[in-house]
Formats: C-alpha cells, sequence, structure tokens
C-alpha cells in the first residue's frame, strides 16, 4: 500500500536550506518510528510518499512530529482529466452506491485544466450511482490530489501533531518527576523539535519508585520521541534531602529542593551539551510554584528555564496526558510529589532562598549527580518488568500491618490494628523493625508502600506492599466484618 505524507506547515514556510534539513530529519525520525518494518520512503518536497505492507505499523506517524497527516491511497492515474474521471468511475462506482458523496479535487501542480473542472467531472460520472451529492456531510469524501506527473485518490485523512522534527532544534534536559506534568512538559518540548534527555532526582533511591518513573518515560517516547534515543539520569537523592531536612526549616524546604533539582538539572546539561532545562511547572498550581517561588528558584542556574505548562490548569494537562498515553503510568506515581505536611512559604525571596542554599552541602549534590545511573529509554522494557514479589493482595492473619499514609488521613480512617509510621522515617529506619512472620505495608495508591517493602526485603524482612493501597485495606477491612 501507498501512503501519502503530508509535511507540517512550520516545516514548509522555512527557508530551502532549512527546510532541506528540516525534512532529512525528519526521514531520520519516520525511519526510527518505522523500526523493524520494510518499507520505502520517498521524498517529493512538498510531500513524502511511503509504501509498506504492514498495515497496523501505519498508526506509528501518529506520534512522529512534523508530520501534519497521512491519507492511505485508494489508486492513481495518469494527470489527465478523462483518464482521472474513468479511474475515479470505475473505482468508487461500488462505495457510492445508495450513498450521499462528495467531490474536493486540487492541483499541486500547473495543468491545463482547472480543479473545478476536475471536481465537476468526478461528480458527474459518479452521480448516476449515488444517492446524492452532498458537500456538507457526505458519507463519502472522494479526494483527487493531482500532482505533475499523476492523480492520485484517497477518502480518509488522518490527522497527527504536526510541530517540527525531533532533532531540529537543539538538546536539552527534562526534569521529571513522573506525574502528569513533567510527561506532558516534554511532549510539548518534542513537539517543537528538541531532543530530550531526562533527569530523575529519586528521593525515596527505591528501584520500585525509579521503575514507575521510568514506565511513564518509555511511554511518552513511544508516543512522541521517535528522533536519536534520550538517555535518563537516575540520581539518588536520598543524601541531599536528608541534609536538607536537617539543615532547613520544613517550610522552606520545598523551594530549596526545586533548587537542588535545577542544580543538579544543570550538572547534567553540562554532560550532554544541553542548552536548557524543562520542567513541567504551571503558575499557582502548588506552593513552589508561585510567581514569588519560582523567582526565587530559577536562579539555581544561569541555563534557561523552559517552561511549557505555565499557563495550563490542570484539566488541560491531564487531558495532553491522556492524549499521549502517559496519563495512566503518571496516575500511579503522583503520590511522590509530597515532601513534607508542614505549610509551605509562598512567597520567599531570592535572596532568602540563597541565604537558606548557603546551609547546605552542596558536594553531596555534585557526589549524587555525578554517581548518577544512566539508563538507555531503549532498555527501558527490560528494566521494568512486573515486580510481583513486593506486593500482595491479601493481609495474612499474623501480618503486621503498617499504615505510612499522612497521620490526619491514619487517624480518620486504617486498617484494624494497622500501625502508624511516617513514610520518610520509615524509609531509612526500617531495618530497626522487631522481627515478625510477615510486614504487610499500604499507603494511598501502593507506590510508596513498594518502596517499603524493596527496601524491607534487602534487609531480610518478609515484607510486602498491598497491591491498590488505601482502596485494597478498605475491601479487606470490610470483608473481614462479613
Amino acid at each position: 500500500m501507498q501512503v501519502l505524507i503530508r509535511i507540517g506547515a512550520e516545516v514548509t514556510l522555512k527557508s530551502a536550506r532549512v527546510r532541506a534539513r528540516f525534512q532529512r530529519q525528519l526521514k531520520k525520525n519516520i525511519a526510527a518510528a518505522l523500526h523493524g518494518v520494510e518499507y520505502q520512503l520517498s521524498d517529493e518536497w512538498s510531500r513524502f510518499f511511503l509504501e509498506l505492507e504492514d498495515k497496523q505499523a501505519l498508526a506509528r506517524l501518529n506520534h512522529v512530529a512534523g508530520i501534519a497527516s497521512y491519507s492511505l491511497i485508494d489508486t492513481s492515474c495518469a494527470p489527465e482529466v478523462e483518464v482521472i474521471v474513468a479511474q475515479a468511475r470505475d473505482f468508487y462506482r461500488p462505495r457510492v452506491a445508495n450513498k450521499s458523496f462528495a467531490v474536493r479535487a486540487k492541483r499541486r501542480f500547473a495543468h491545463k485544466f482547472s480543479s473545478a473542472q476536475v471536481t465537476s467531472a468526478v461528480g458527474a460520472a459518479l452521480l448516476p450511482y449515488a444517492a446524492r451529492v452532498d458537500l456538507s456531510h457526505p458519507d463519502i469524501t472522494i479526494n483527487v490530489e493531482i500532482r505533475a506527473q499523476r492523480a492520485l485518490f484517497f477518502t480518509s485523512t488522518v490527522t497527527t501533531q504536526g510541530g517540527l522534527p525531533v532533532g531540529t532544534g537543539g538538546r536539552v534536559v527534562s526534569l521529571i518527576s513522573g506525574g502528569f506534568d513533567s510527561a506532558v512538559a516534554s511532549f510539548l518540548m518534542y513537539n517543537r523539535g528538541l531532543s530530550l534527555d531526562f533527569v530523575f532526582c529519586n528521593l525515596t533511591a527505591g528501584r520500585a519508585h525509579e521503575r514507575s518513573v521510568l514506565r511513564v518515560i518509555e511511554a511518552l517516547c513511544q508516543n512522541c520521541g521517535y528522533g536519536d534515543m534520550p538517555r535518563v539520569f537516575c540520581v539518588d537523592f536520598t543524601a541531599v534531602l536528608a541534609d536538607l531536612r536537617q539543615k532547613v526549616a520544613p517550610r522552606y524546604q520545598q523551594v530549596l529542593l526545586k533548587r537542588l533539582f535545577y542544580r543538579s538539572a544543570a550538572l547534567i546539561a553540562q554532560q550532554r551539551q544541553a542548552q536548557a532545562i524543562v520542567t513541567g511547572e504551571a503558575l499557582g498550581q502548588v506552593s513552589s510554584q508561585t510567581l514569588s517561588n519560582l523567582a526565587a528558584i530559577t536562579p539555581a542556574t544561569a541555563l534557561p528555564i523552559l517552561r511549557p505548562l505555565l499557563g495550563y490548569n490542570k484539566e488541560q494537562i491531564i487531558a495532553l496526558a491522556e492524549k499521549i498515553n502517559t496519563r495512566a503510568h503518571s496516575a500511579r506515581v503522583r503520590e511522590y510529589c509530597q515532601l513534607n505536611n508542614a505549610r509551605p512559604a509562598t512567597a520567599m525571596s531570592g535572596e532568602r532562598a540563597a541565604a537558606e542554599e548557603q546551609r547546605l552541602d552542596l558536594q553531596l549534590l555534585e557526589a549524587a549527580t555525578l554517581q548518577a545511573r544512566v539508563v538507555s529509554v531503549a532498555h527501558i522494557a527490560t528494566l521494568t518488568a512486573a515486580s510481583t514479589y513486593l506486593q500482595r493482595a491479601d493481609i495474612p492473619p499474623a501480618a503486621v500491618v503498617i499504615d505510612c499514609r499522612p497521620k490526619q488521613v491514619y487517624e480518620h480512617w486504617h486498617y484494624p490494628a494497622a500501625q502508624h509510621r511516617d513514610f520518610n522515617q520509615l524509609l531509612t529506619t526500617c531495618h530497626e523493625l522487631p522481627a515478625a512472620p510477615t510486614y504487610v505495608v499500604y499507603c494511598e495508591a501502593g507506590l510508596l508502600s513498594t518502596a517499603i517493602a524493596e527496601r524491607m526485603q534487602e534487609r531480610g524482612y518478609d515484607a510486602y506492599s498491598l497491591t491498590g493501597g488505601d482502596k485494597q485495606a478498605r475491601q479487606l477491612a470490610a470483608a473481614a466484618l462479613h
């Protein structure tokens, strides 16, 4: 089958030299998208023509930035009115039977006839076999694109994401937490032609948390990241976080933590020769994203900070996450965003932030960043295999149950006989827990508790995270009453 690929308008408006470079990159990205599929791709400047047999692989074009739309070509013929009319009649006569139809014709090169003449002639030839002509809401629309050497016929067009080809705009690093915002921000920067690497600052040091974030990145790159293969820098932030908690008042910790994220990303940007840092910050969404606090955070690095979501609301962000297929993965990671339950500062000055930062040991940050674990996106699938050994859906009779949700949530409701433990404290002191036949830990959604279970198993405990978190705990408690 043959496919007509339309190049995005932003590419076609470039100068001839720049456009040629962009189209070369776009061809490379299409090749990456179709890896493992036999195909042929030709470039006719304003159009690409793709030939392939695997129809399922066609959907991969939906996620290649720089493509505006594509159409499966039904048939083609010589660019002459009589030939076009005959071909349309022979091919579409059975398709328009008892249906309304419309004809849309466009010339892409100069010919002795007009587009209107072709539209009228094809419509007249097919009308005897159809129910009627309907130019507003036809059952079938027959499109004729008349090029220099042939006329192409198609009946449907798939609109894609447009934008600029990935790899044409330079390299940046994206601070990614795995939540909705940072994934969507990364997508928007991909769509502007940037090549991305990712920096994940792991506050728990747990591989369970890391795997969850890697799944988000994998889904993101499968849906919009065709270009060169990104790297993910996983930075163990536990020592940095411990230093922050010890030396900075709780109400300032969120702002200072963001500054440390920026500093870590800047060090990796230097390694990767990246020109800017991408974040998922949206103005006013949380305490660290007020205008005052953003102004206090930004001076932590001299690199430009790209904040594509600055004017978005949460509903718009989640809608985009759904579109790029990261929503389901991000929904499982969001509970990691909370640092503490203290009332955070919402209008911290840059001077105060810099003064507080002087209390910290920035050598810890530099050491953690230089020792970052580097993962290629190509290898994520093998690293994120389901780790069922960390989870279970039941609570054995002799198990010790630990609830690591916030204290006020625990006091409102908890599983009968469950002990409350602060997550951050438990993460560093779980090795001090007394011996027990089995430990079952639960939190709100099951991710924080997985990090705890992983840490406890490493220290020899028979410990598990309750699959489904709080919801599963409630169901088990209700079942026990009956």
